[in-house]
């Protein structure tokens, strides 16, 4: 994402954007029963992330998302961004005295028109002082979890901010290993072939699809308005651009054709960078006003809802084509009752009404949720108004923390969302290597799926991570409820690995479930 921002590039610059043929739609019945569950694939442009749906990876029958040994390095197989195209610099400090400074270089060469008349445009990074906001550091950790860096011994963040370079050496090119050359940075989670479930691919480049669901989902749990994409970073960048640099620059930055319009008509900003009013005026213009006006966090409410609650769902009146369709596939099970007895023609009708059910439902669902959020946004100013009218008291509202199964992800986001810039250099420093350190430990554990994520106020979290971690030994001798393939299981939690399962048989079941 921070590369979207400071490129302007488009997503598929990035990431794997190549159409590929339509997945399998037949369902399995594992059981020979008219009433056999089935999960519809039809691909519908969703304007909202469906939260209690499936990941897209969930489909078994989309091959994309499996794990191959096809890990070929000799040719380039996708057209996304890969280590070859990202050259890392470890660059003498002009100022004596001062540590040496790390710098990146990034070609975008995929970008839309490329084929016919390809414009590669090269970016230039230097490092930030928040982590978060800082492309080197996260480029920088995914290099040292894919031992990509070719010099032996550079497994750890510290020796890139310690070098002392002296002349006549002015800088110092990084060089990725020659197998990792072709390799995607940003990779897609597969299915295994062990007992691990999902894992990030060593070669396949992460899908369109996938990175689009990431964002939309991001954009609904941050509560913006509207909807978040890819064209957002892409228009505000250019919009940041537009007012520095020349028309010439501004052209390259997002990949224009010189002298075409296109930015103007397809990508300013339809709010006024200023204000006629005190222009006219001919007085000074409050920039900070200014400012929040031409950005979409102004509407940004983190109360907004991501699901509709199921009273609302339950009272609402169901659909009648889809009802309809429902009685049709009814009488379809009363005249054969077995699937297999039916005619292929009936059955072909019957997988047809199926589809067409799980397409109808899924579209009055996602239309139900953005009429209950955009009823939200629409209500809460109205209830505010009266509240300022009657003198009510405000509620402070307290912005809720996950509690995270993984100690990496909650030390890491202790650092990456301490935006205190007031700092020291060499304060500065050891945030940014600490920072990448825990990206890397974090990228090696696993955080396994559970039916609610427990939430808790900022001040119940600050006094729970006081606690020691639960970490302990791991007894020699398990239980006969405990799963021998889970405690294995490094990259997991110690909750995770030493639970227990009610009955033996509902154990078994466990372990079927992953081996199968």
């Amino acid at each position: 994402m921070l590369l979207l921002i400071y490129t302007g590039c488009r997503p598929a610059e990035l990431v794997d954007a190549a159409k590929r043929k339509a997945t399998s739609r037949d369902p399995v019945y594992e059981d020979d029963n008219w009433d056999s569950g089935y999960d519809g694939t039809d691909d519908i442009q969703d304007n909202d992330p469906a939260y209690e749906k499936v990941e897209p990876w969930a489909n078994p029958h989309d091959t994309d998302y499996d794990d191959d040994l096809d890990d070929s390095s000799d040719t380039r197989e996708y057209k996304a961004l890969c280590y070859e195209d990202i050259r890392l610099w470890i660059v003498q400090n002009f100022s004596p005295g001062e540590r040496d400074l790390l710098a990146m270089e990034i070609t975008l060469a995929h970008h839309k028109g490329a084929d016919k008349k390809p414009k590669p445009t090269t970016f230039l990074f230097h490092e930030e002082r928040l982590p978060i906001l800082c492309p080197i550091s996260h480029i920088l950790a995914l290099a040292i979890k894919d031992n990509a860096i070719q010099v032996d011994g550079y497994t750890h963040a510290q020796p890139f901010f310690t070098s002392q370079l002296r002349d006549p050496t002015k800088a110092v090119l990084v060089h990725w290993k020659p197998e990792k050359l072709k390799v995607p940075i940003f990779r897609q989670a597969v299915r295994t072939r062990t007992f691990d479930g999902l894992a990030t691919s060593e070669h396949k480049a992460l899908r369109y699809s996938t990175f689009a669901f990431y964002l939309d989902r991001l954009g609904w749990a941050a509560g913006f308005a509207q909807q978040l994409t890819s064209y957002c970073f892409r228009r505000g960048t250019g919009n940041a651009v537009d007012g520095t640099a020349t028309t010439s620059g501004r052209d390259q930055v997002m990949r224009h054709n010189p002298q075409t319009g296109v930015f103007c008509g397809s990508y300013i900003n339809e709010k006024i960078r200023f204000i006629v009013q005190d222009a006219v005026l001919d007085q000074p213009t409050d920039t900070g006003f200014l400012r929040a006006f031409t950005h979409m966090s102004l509407t940004c409410d983190p109360r907004a809802p991501v699901s509709v609650p199921q009273q609302v769902m339950d009272s609402l009146p169901p659909d009648p084509e889809v009802e309809e369709l429902k009685r049709e596939r009814e009488e379809f099970r009363k005249r054969y009752r077995f699937f297999s007895r039916a005619p292929p023609k009936i059955r072909r009708d019957c997988d047809q009404l199926r589809r067409q059910i799980d397409s109808l439902e899924k579209q009055r669902d996602r239309a139900i949720k953005i009429e209950y959020r955009r009823d939200y946004f629409y209500r809460i100013h109205n209830e505010e108004l009266e509240r300022q009218l009657g003198k009510t008291a405000t509620v402070d509202y307290v912005e809720p923390v996950i509690r995270h199964q993984l100690p990496e992800r909650t030390r890491l986001q202790e650092v990456v969302c301490d935006i205190y810039k007031d700092l020291g250099p060499s304060d500065i420093v050891s945030r940014r290597i600490r920072a990448i350190d825990l990206m890397v430990a974090l990228s090696y554990r696993k955080e396994d799926r559970c039916r609610s994520r427990p939430r808790v106020s900022r001040a119940c979290s600050e006094s729970s991570q006081e606690q020691p971690l639960p970490e302990g030994p791991f007894p020699v001798l398990c239980k006969k409820t405990q799963c021998i393939i889970c405690i294995g299981d490094e990259r997991s939690t110690y909750e995770y690995r030493t639970r227990t399962y009610s009955t033996v048989n509902k154990m078994r079941n466990h372990v079927d479930d992953m081996t199968t």
